[in-house]
């Protein structure tokens, strides 16, 4: 087997169950709501920090990688919907409401992705890393940005 049929193979794997949920992409309602569409088994152990902004047509967190901004679409928790009185917030199952300008903490990891049409993220011109949201996850208050 090809080394990028296998490397195809596991990104597939790594995104199984990582499908959009929520309104179906053609609800003309924007930005998309991209979550967990089953529960996982694990979790990944990467600290995430950052406040939600909306970038690339997605709602994305800003996170801080060596001193500088960047911004990453976010893969909510399963069971996360829209918000069903601001289209740019959504709910968290246990966690609340998060919309653009919030700050938030959670357990999460980096995952890099391929564009195609089954990706999620495809719509999300960001990076090609998205940032897959445990359901940890809590509302922050901005870190103190450091004096130089």
């Amino acid at each position: 087997m090809s080394r990028r049929r296998v490397l195809g193979l596991v990104a597939t794997l790594l995104l199984a169950g990582c499908a959009p949920s929520g309104p179906p992409p053609d609800d003309g309602l924007s930005p998309p709501v991209i979550a967990q569409s089953v529960e996982p088994d694990g979790f990944m152990e990467a600290l995430i920090e950052g406040e939600v902004v909306l970038a690339g047509g997605c709602l994305s967190v800003r996170v801080s990688i060596d001193g500088h901004p960047t911004d990453h679409a976010i893969m909510w928790p399963y069971g996360t919907r829209r918000n069903k009185d601001d289209v740019a917030a959504v709910d968290v199952p246990g966690a609340g409401t998060f919309a653009v300008g919030d700050y938030l903490r959670a357990g999460g990891g980096f995952i890099r992705h391929e564009q195609d049409e089954d990706d999620p993220f495809t719509d999300c011109a960001i990076t090609d890393e998205f940032v897959v949201i445990n359901p940890d996850v809590a509302h922050a208050t901005p870190s103190p940005t450091p004096s130089e």
